[in-house]
């Protein structure tokens, strides 16, 4: 590409002075070769000082001297192109050269013999009328500029397109600093902790504060939050999941933010705010971009009021007893793709030594008219509680793993539920939401 480019440039050196100062004139007005030419300074500045660097240790590289040469073979060319060289003076021509007196007086063809007329060429024709000379003259001269137009034209284009070529292959091609591109609100995007966010109604790209595609939200809206709760021997016996319902009521005086007002922009709102009420501790500060709500405190449907579950394992259909419960995770607002990971943490304190406790998200799919799919515990390794445990309180915190397939999976609704082969005391008090992009 840069001999393509050196040939070219060979070419047009060959060509009529006022061929060149047009072309020069089409590179100077071109904003796009400008800003190219302005921004190869630059990337040479850049690069000189690579090259120091690396000159410093060791050897530079063939790859990257071929890149320093082809930077400087750049550079010189879009002076040359922009700065021709005036032609040289030409030759003069035999009329133009000064008389010689020692060779005498220039002799007319009547007053020579008729010997020597003979040898002397035949008259020339009688000239053309001026106004049709001048008809022919202009016609030619309209062709030719309009041939040599055309020519200049493709020749140019040629010309950005080479430049720009090669300049890509620098790793440029762009602006070197993104504040200086014309479509970014430099006031508002040179702001720490900012991302570049499109806004339509400006048509730039502004400062806006940073959210990335994962998250999360915490809350200790559990509807018996603190409250001992006793799973009994019948229901161990029964094989009864208990789920743990949530509260509207409970989170609003267990949510309430305890940190004090920051000077971070970026934290969540502190105490004394009321943008936590129906949200989660940190008020949906932290959540994903474009996710409002990760838990729905007061959910009620037909999921909620089951009292059995349809599960089929290995081809064989069980209905689980479960309990009742308000409210569910939410995961409306999530993406196709998305994975979540759901930690609860609670008091279990067992009645009996060697005792196994299961933890699970009771999950039922939803189709798009809310109507259950399919139903299932999604559980993890169960705790077990050994010798000498009885009546000591232990601190659990389960942590489920999810990821979603399938819009059914995002209409899906999930509650947290514990089942125990011995009767228990259970205390919920918190749960931690992470929702991770895809």
């Amino acid at each position: 590409m840069a001999s393509e480019l050196q040939e070219l440039f060979s070419e047009l050196n060959k060509v009529a002075g006022e061929e060149k100062k047009k072309f020069a004139e089409k590179v100077k007005a071109d904003n796009d070769l400008q800003s190219i030419f302005s921004q190869l300074s630059e990337i040479k500045k850049e690069n000189d000082k690579e090259k120091e660097k690396l000159e410093a240790k060791y050897a530079v590289p063939k790859i990257e001297e071929a890149k320093f040469n082809l930077l400087d073979e750049l550079i010189n060319i879009s002076h040359a192109v922009q700065n021709p060289e005036p032609d040289p003076e030409p030759e003069p021509t035999l009329a133009e050269l000064p008389k010689d007196t020692a060779r005498g007086e220039r002799i007319e063809v009547e007053e020579l013999s008729d010997t020597v007329k003979e040898i002397l060429p035949e008259e020339e024709k009688k000239p053309e009328p001026i106004v049709e000379l001048t008809t022919k003259h202009i016609k030619k001269s309209k062709l030719q500029e309009a041939k040599e137009d055309d020519k200049l034209e493709r020749e140019f284009k040629r010309f950005k397109e080479l430049v720009t070529q090669q300049l890509s292959s620098l790793g440029g091609g762009g602006a070197v600093n993104i504040r200086d591109l014309d479509d970014v609100d430099r006031t508002t995007a040179l702001v720490n902790n900012k991302a570049l966010v499109y806004q339509s109604s400006s048509g730039k790209f502004i400062g806006s504060q940073f959210k990335g595609t994962g998250g999360y939200e915490f809350t200790g809206g559990f509807l018996n939050r603190s409250n001992a709760i006793t799973y009994t021997q019948a229901q161990a016996d029964a094989g009864t999941w208990m789920r743990f319902g949530f509260s509207s009521t409970k989170q609003l005086t267990t949510d309430a933010p305890y940190w004090g007002n920051g000077p971070d922009p970026d934290e969540a709102p502190h105490a004394g705010t009321t943008d936590y009420q129906g949200i989660g501790s940190f008020s949906g500060a932290y959540m994903p971009s474009g996710v409002t709500q990760m838990i729905d405190y007061d959910d009620d449907t037909a999921y909620n009021q089951a009292l059995t579950m349809s599960v089929t394992t290995a081809g064989v259909t069980e209905n689980l007893p479960v309990t009742a419960a308000i409210g569910s995770y939410n995961f409306k607002q999530y993406k196709v793709g998305d994975f979540a990971n759901i930690r609860v943490d609670f008091n279990v304190t067992p009645h009996v030594s060697n005792t196994t406790l299961n933890c699970a998200l009771i999950w039922s799919t939803r189709d798009a008219d809310d109507n259950i799919t399919f139903t299932f515990p999604l559980t993890i390794t169960p705790f077990f509680f050994g010798d000498n445990t009885a009546g000591k309180q232990v601190l659990t915190r389960p942590i489920f793993t999810a990821y979603f397939a399938s819009q059914e999976d995002i209409n899906a609704r999930a509650l947290f539920a514990i089942k125990s082969d011995n009767r228990i005391t259970v205390e919920p008090f918190t749960s931690l939401t992470t929702v991770i992009g895809r």
